[in-house]
């Protein structure tokens, strides 16, 4: 299978996500993954 790449594509995903949102989102997500 390609859950490696799977991974890395929803990395980019979220670092776009994070980019494009304000700060309190950011934060919000990286609370969330930490």
């Amino acid at each position: 299978m390609n859950d490696i790449h799977k991974i890395q594509t929803l990395q980019q995903n979220i670092e776009r996500i994070i980019i494009g949102k304000p700060d309190v989102i950011r934060l919000a997500i990286i609370t969330l993954f930490a």
